[in-house]
């Protein structure tokens, strides 16, 4: 209980369930007395992503060989979730969000606009919340208009992988890409399935593109990195994509671009 805040909070978004400090308590007990009662239990917890001194976002799992008690009796199973969480001053968990497995792009765009909550007043905080709805927009449902408010006019987009897209110039010249792909194709969606680097103003991410082609019938996957940079009022001024092979050269291309704006705006 020493690790929860007086004030913490507590949202399970699957549910739509939200707890107080007690009731967060009392979820975990029984949590706990469940895992407890089970066989070969595994606990499993892959960081993610940190941003600023006081959030952080992982990956955790659970999985045992069956479990049972007075009111349940269940074979094996395994559990996966994204969490969120946000300390306090002196180090207390003050909140704590849950999101399903398959969520992780709501769970980093909740991530971004916790910090922007964060920060004081002023061009800072400003800035980290319009970086928010950009990131929420680039990673929710496949939507020009939700695309459209996210890019700056000069955006520049440049397709890194082998006999990738040609490069361009301009947010127009970028969503006429983006609605072919609606033009061609039926329920296209984009799924966000790990993060690779993450900072207030860029977003490295692993996408997969899924939907059925209108023309053949066909249920396809296209799997590829994303990187995202943010300008100062918080629209997309860059978009790269990369093959998935090529995590390297993607990782590398997010520490040179985070390198030269730490540069630009050095004293």
């Amino acid at each position: 209980g020493t690790l929860l805040a007086a004030d913490a909070e507590t949202v399970h978004h699957p549910t739509g369930t939200t707890w107080n400090r007690q009731g967060a308590l009392v979820s975990f007990r029984a949590g706990l007395e469940a895992l407890l009662a089970a066989g070969d239990v595994t606990l499993a917890n892959e960081p993610l992503a940190t941003l600023g001194d006081a959030l952080a976002l992982s990956r955790t799992s659970w999985s045992a060989s069956g479990a049972s008690g007075e009111s349940f009796d269940v074979g094996a199973f395994e559990h996966e979730q994204i969490t969120l969480i946000e300390l306090d001053a002196r180090g207390q968990g003050r909140r704590e969000e849950f999101f399903a497995a398959d969520h992780l792009g709501a769970a980093i765009a909740r991530l971004y606009e916790l910090y922007a909550d964060l920060l004081p007043d002023g061009p800072a905080r400003a800035r980290a919340a319009a970086t928010a709805r950009s990131v929420a927009a680039a990673l929710g449902p496949v939507d020009l208009d939700r695309y459209a408010a996210a890019y700056a006019p000069a955006v520049q987009f440049i397709d890194r992988r082998p006999l990738g897209f040609p490069s361009t110039s301009g947010a127009e010249a970028w969503l006429c890409r983006v609605a072919t792909l609606l033009e061609s194709s039926d329920d296209a969606t984009v799924r966000t399935d790990d993060v690779l680097g993450l900072r207030s103003d860029a977003l490295l991410v692993h996408l997969t593109n899924l939907g059925t082609d209108r023309a053949s019938g066909g249920v396809y996957e296209r799997p590829f990195f994303m990187l995202w940079v943010f300008g100062a009022d918080g629209l997309v001024t860059r978009n790269e994509m990369f093959a998935t092979n090529r995590d390297d050269e993607a990782l590398a291309r997010f520490d040179e671009l985070a390198a030269g704006r730490a540069a630009r705006i050095a004293p």
